[in-house]
This record gives structure tokens, sequence and C-alpha cells, in this order.
């Protein structure tokens, strides 16, 4: 990029490549192994030797995967970054530097994602569909066979400290908090402005604050 940089690290790779100037990058692949972009404004990092087709990512903040074998892909925001440490992940995520993410799963098991102006940390251990999160703060979880769900606001932060839970919380930085229940144990939100702490024993339904002091 003229504002940014690209940085390949690898050496069996054929096909490599691309950003334009216009922050708009196209991947097209057919042999390469390892294909990676870096925003004009930010950076990106690949690292994985199995990866084969890898990411695309936007100076607009749009970034868009498109898989086929890749396992590991990640991608990082213009004004922040993301970092996907993965163990069994083969489809991983999108985030975008305007605060949307978009999560498509189909056999992935660690996702997650990171706010432009904050951050989100996924630790999985049997998760396999877990989380978005906005900059706006407007959190939409969508869950199936998750159980350990979290998202982290751009003004704060949430921590999620699971034991059986599945479905479990969402939160905005403007103070609304909004919670979908089903089997769900533990369920919590944390204020854009303050933090939030779950301490769980059976309940499903726990609470909620807001920053407008409700």
């Amino acid at each position: 990029m003229s504002s940014g940089y690209l940085l390949l690290r690898r050496s069996v790779a054929r096909i490599c490549f691309a950003a334009m100037s216009s922050g708009y990058l196209l991947l097209r692949r057919s042999v390469a192994r390892i294909c990676l972009a870096a925003m004009s404004s930010g950076y990106l990092l690949l690292r994985r030797s199995v990866a084969r087709i890898c990411l695309a990512a936007m100076s607009s903040g749009y970034l868009l995967l498109r898989r086929s074998v890749a396992r590991i892909c990640l991608a990082a925001m213009s004004s922040g970054y993301l970092l996907l440490r993965r163990s069994v992940a083969r489809i991983c995520l999108a985030a975008m530097s305007s605060g949307y993410l978009l999560l498509r799963r189909s056999v992935a098991r660690i996702c997650l994602a990171a706010m432009s102006s904050g951050y989100l940390l996924l630790r999985r251990s049997v998760a396999r569909i877990c989380l978005a999160a906005m900059s706006s703060g407007y959190l939409l979880l969508r869950r199936s066979v998750a159980r350990i769900c979290l998202a982290a606001m751009s003004s704060g932060y949430l921590l999620l400290r699971r034991s059986v839970a599945r479905i479990c919380l969402a939160a905005m930085s403007s103070g609304y908090l909004l919670l979908r229940r089903s089997v769900a144990r533990i369920c919590l939100a944390a204020m854009s402005s303050g933090y939030l702490l779950l301490r769980r024993s059976v309940a499903r339904i726990c609470l909620a604050a807001m920053s407008s002091g409700y």
C-alpha cells in the first residue's frame, strides 16, 4: 500500500501480492499457499504455513474472507488489530474498522474479532460459534452450539468466565443491554462506562446494567 506495507513471509508461495493505493485488495490464488495483505492504515500479519487461501482487507475497514481450504485466516483493522490464535479452527472471522463484524462459520471452533476502538479476546474450550461485537456498541450473538460467547465494549470491556453457559450476553456502549436467553444459565453484560463481573450459581438469566444508571 501507499500508506502501509505488505509483508510476505513465505518461500513456497508462488502467487503472493497485491494491494492498491486506493486501499482495495483482491486476492487471486491458484497454487499459492500463503497470501496476505496489509491495510493502508494498519497491517496484517499471517502466521501459518499450511494455510493456502487467506484473506483480503480493505482500507475502508471492510474485510471479506473467502475460504476453501485455508485453516488459519486473520486480519487486522485499520485502527486496531486482530490476533488469531488457532488450534483446530478452519474458518475464522472477519472484522471491520467501522465496527461491524460478520461471522460466517462452518466448522470453525475458534472465532474472534477485535474492535477498532477496543479489543476482544476469545479463550475457547469447546466453543464453536462465538461472537460478534461492534465498535458502535451493538452486539449480535448468533448461537447454535456455542457454549462460550463473549464480547467487549468499544469503551470498556467484558470478561466472560464460563462454566456451563451456552448463550451468554450482549452489551452496548450506549448503555442498552438486550438479553436473549434460551438455555443459557449465565448471562451478563458490561457497561460502556464501567465493567461487569459475573458471579453465577445456577441462575439462568442474571443481570443487566445500564450506563444511564438503571
